[in-house]
């Protein structure tokens, strides 16, 4: 029960850091390759001291306006608490990926060669890979002594984590702006050392030269196995006093080794 709580709290704690460092990232960056955002105030009427006064337009906007989706989306936030609705969703993807975890830890083993079998002498025991891909312990008699499951291997247990620390190297490839208006076409390498279901934060150095902070996501649904695509930001390396460097924002394409 006690590795149960650790396990979850793990799952919940790494969920919260994933989305706060990933939120910061795809925000700061954005600022950086679109500084034009819209101000997305609407129909508000400020006094010389900037405090929002009353408007017979914006009330006829208000009363009148019953096909706009603008208003319908404003009003519909006004409702809505979304930080409420955002711990609500971190719980449930919480409680999801823990779920999720156990039941694959609890599935037989299956090693696929290729309907051949096998037989490993352990210590007066054999493992025996069957055609189909089982992985058994059996006697000398050939009884079954213990049905091999995914929690039994290590590397396998790891692997199908959802959610946690890693250590991947990965190729970068990508065109990066700064704060100043200087782009370029970026390359360098680094690592991703923490994984979100199909999402990574990396981290990595390029050759203009840039540091960066990315969150990629995989590319395996269309093919591409160890390829992501993802945004970061960075400070440029020119100028060695990081607090007088430019920030920049990269978009690029990533390859694990």
């Amino acid at each position: 029960m006690f590795n149960f709580v650790i396990l979850f709290l793990g799952i919940f704690i790494g969920i919260i850091f994933f989305s706060f460092i990933r939120s910061w990232i795809v925000k700061h960056s954005l600022k950086i390759l679109d500084k034009s955002i819209a101000n997305c105030s609407v129909a508000k009427v400020y006094d010389k001291n900037g405090k929002e006064v009353f408007s017979w337009a914006k009330l006829k906007n208000g009363m009148f306006t019953l096909f706009s989706s603008v208003e319908w989306a404003k009003d519909i936030s006004s409702i809505i608490n979304i930080r409420k609705i955002l711990i609500y969703l971190l719980i449930a993807s919480s409680i999801f990926a823990f779920a999720w975890y156990q039941g694959r830890m609890g599935a037989p083993a299956n090693i696929d060669l290729e309907g051949k079998e096998a037989y490993i002498r352990l210590n007066g025991d054999f493992l025996h890979i069957t055609s189909d891909g089982q992985v058994l312990v059996e006697d000398k008699e050939g009884n079954v002594i213990k049905v091999i499951s995914v929690k039994d291997i290590p590397e396998l247990r790891k692997k199908l984590k959802p959610v946690g620390l890693i250590l991947e190297p990965i190729g970068v490839l990508g065109y990066g702006i700064s704060d100043r208006g200087k782009g370029a076409v970026e390359a360098g390498a680094g690592v991703s050392f923490f994984k979100f279901w199909k999402w990574r934060l990396d981290a990595f150095v390029t050759n203009y030269p840039a540091v960066y902070l990315g969150t990629s996501y995989k590319l395996d649904g269309i093919g591409l196995k160890n390829s992501r695509i993802g945004m970061g930001i960075g400070k440029g390396l020119r100028d060695w006093k990081l607090d007088q460097s430019e920030t920049r924002a990269i978009v690029y394409f990533s390859v694990r080794f």
